[in-house]
């Protein structure tokens, strides 16, 4: 019959595969945590006011996929640290640690796994920093624009008053969901001796090369 020896390279070598299953595992599910939280508090309410004013599923994505790499920036590094604890704190309830301590196995064996994982993390964080990011804000301006352009439900809301605007207030009674057409229009220019404008109708037009936006009335 024929024994296996188990010398302290091949327990570190075992030793670091379990952890990094252990780290791996607890770092995935705090970024899919996380990100869904962070996505949720975000856009619960664009998606509330997009959905009920019928902007093209496409654009939805579209926006969706912008906002997504600078929750993943954030959700990363906090990810890593979540993943640490859980495993390490799982070795220590169930007394791992101090059977790897007897084992003969010190801390550079712990320590290589977390190295490498966090060297990964580094750099995935680091390429949505310099790369992904800012083409998510670029989809997101995009889309934004081709949003307000095609659909004005989606900059104004009826019956409210709307201050996203540079120092105008705009009112809408209605608008119409499949046109955009607005109907009884209330528009208040701060801009110089200030200015107020009533309208029967109006709708939200686009320049696409400077990429304004206009309300004719």
């Amino acid at each position: 019959a024929s024994s296996v020896h188990y010398t302290p390279a091949l327990m570190g070598k075992t030793l670091r595969r379990y952890l990094l299953r252990e780290i791996g595992g607890a770092f995935l599910a705090g970024v899919a945590v996380l990100s869904s939280i962070l996505f949720l508090l975000k856009v619960v309410g664009l998606l509330d006011a997009i959905f009920a004013r019928g902007v093209p599923a496409v654009l939805v994505l579209r926006l969706l996929a912008g906002i997504l790499p600078s929750f993943l920036e954030a959700t990363l590094p906090m990810a890593l640290l979540l993943g640490t604890i859980l495993a390490f704190a799982r070795l220590a309830a169930d007394g791992e640690t101090i059977a790897m301590r007897a084992a003969g196995l010190g801390l550079r064996s712990v320590l290589g796994p977390m190295a490498w994982f966090s060297v990964l993390a580094a750099v995935a964080t680091l390429f949505l920093s310099m790369t992904a990011r800012p083409w998510g804000h670029l989809v997101l301006a995009r889309t934004t624009f081709e949003i307000a352009r095609t659909r004005a439900g989606a900059a104004l809301k009826p019956r409210f008053f709307n201050t996203d605007f540079d120092r105008m207030v705009v009112w809408v009674d209605r608008i119409d969901p499949s046109t955009g057409a607005l109907e009884g229009v209330l528009l208040s220019d701060a801009h110089g001796e200030g200015t107020t404008v009533f309208a029967r109708h109006g709708r939200v037009g686009a320049d696409e090369e400077s990429g304004d936006l206009f309300l004719h009335l």
